[in-house]
């Protein structure tokens, strides 16, 4: 299944079913934009031909990043919990494009779940899983500043400890998740504008 396929099935059947969506490549983005973006995703699967990947997800645009990824989705499963979907299928036949909307209409809350901070905030910070991928315990620690807590300069200072001492810093993208949290460390009291300035950059950076 080629990238272009994907791309095709999601502006002949995806842009006019989600209206307030636009299409990037084999996303679809909410509009407008928020501090987190809200999104869908076909994601081509390599082991299966013909076959897709469908994931609802959000994206804190005050993380730096440069590309959209599905850290914080779901994927979403058909009524026999299948999590691959047939685009040839779902091109050609009503029935299983009605299945895979009918999947979508019953995981659209979890926008309302994660598509603000506070929500996304309250969802991960008492999951264990922060402590198990760096990049959930990074977007904790940037969406306390983000809010302003009380909590967020400790919550800082934790996370660059457990990278320091638990993690491999000298690991490319390890280290450069470090070196911001250093950074905001070091300027913790200009920390929410220097968020809200990079909230600004990766939009640009990924959406235009």
């Amino acid at each position: 299944m080629s990238s272009r396929s994907i791309e095709s099935f999601i502006k002949t059947h995806l842009v006019e079913y989600l209206p307030n969506f636009k299409q990037r490549k084999n996303y679809m983005i909410k509009s407008p934009l928020g501090s987190i973006a809200e999104g869908l995703c076909l994601e081509k699967s390599y082991s299966k031909p013909n076959e897709v990947y469908l994931w609802l997800f959000v994206q804190p645009l005050y993380v730096p990043e440069t590309l959209l990824h599905l850290t914080f989705g779901n994927r979403l499963v058909d009524r026999n919990k299948s999590q691959v979907w047939n685009l040839m299928k779902l091109s050609e036949s009503e029935h299983a494009f009605n299945e895979m909307k009918l999947a979508i209409d019953l995981n659209i809350d979890l926008f309302d779940k994660l598509s603000n901070p506070v929500n996304f905030y309250s969802y991960y910070h008492e999951s264990e899983v922060k402590n198990k991928n760096l990049k959930i315990y990074e977007a904790v620690v940037y969406t306390s500043i983000y809010l302003s807590l009380t909590s967020a300069k400790l919550e800082l200072n934790n996370c660059v400890q457990f990278i320091q001492t638990e993690l491999d810093a000298s690991v490319p993208w390890i280290n450069e998740v470090l070196n911001k949290l250093v950074f905001l460390k070091n300027n913790f009291q200009e920390s929410g504008e220097i968020l809200r300035s990079w909230e600004k950059e990766t939009s640009k950076k990924i959406f235009f």
